[in-house]
């Protein structure tokens, strides 16, 4: 069960700490759209620092735009489907990443999806979770826990960010939404 003192949270849901430690930011979904934009101050302080826009090239030469979080130094963590997407021909060509952290593009050096979203995608939308290995080691990362039965959620303020693909018209823009109260289910949350 999370503790009470992991629980405390900054404002926009953020648990208090230093950056180069592991922080616990829980996984949930959203149904509605009260995204703000990221200042670019803001773009360079932790936790938004380390999370990157991601360009993925596939065979069938469409490029996607998705987000990746840094979990460690040199990897990311993404959804599967930026990384392997039936629609575009399977596994991306390249892909590479931009870093508010250093404000530039780098070249992705590998990248991995879970087995069952590489061989059933469409059909198993709760698996879509992949890995991306940078070519440059970034300062700071962001740990994840995802819970999925602690009734304390409930009254926990959460926020997630990320680069939507319907904001991204003037170039890369960080959205983020706060959610307030969360109800935890078998494999997801939902508030």
């Amino acid at each position: 069960n999370t503790t009470e003192k992991q629980l405390e949270r900054q404002p926009g849901g953020f648990i208090q700490g230093t950056p180069r430690k592991r922080r616990i930011l829980p996984v949930l979904t959203d149904n509605q759209d009260d995204r703000q934009p990221v200042s670019a101050r803001e773009l360079l302080t932790f936790p938004y620092n380390v999370i990157c826009r991601v360009r993925s090239l596939f065979p069938s030469k469409d490029t996607t735009i998705g987000t990746a979080w840094y979990v460690s130094p040199q990897v990311l963590v993404t959804a599967g489907h930026v990384v392997h997407d039936r629609r575009y021909g399977g596994w991306a060509k390249t892909i590479q990443l931009w870093s508010p952290e250093r404000q530039q593009w780098e070249n992705a050096l590998n990248w991995t999806c879970t087995a069952d979203w590489e061989k059933d995608g469409e059909n198993k939308t709760t698996r879509d979770f992949g890995a991306i290995k940078s070519s440059i080691a970034s300062t700071a990362y962001l740990g994840m826990e995802v819970v999925s039965d602690d009734v304390k959620l409930s009254r926990c303020g959460l926020t997630i960010a990320g680069y939507a693909s319907d904001k991204q018209r003037e170039g890369p823009q960080m959205v983020r939404a706060t959610c307030m109260g969360c109800q935890p289910q078998i494999g997801r949350a939902h508030v």
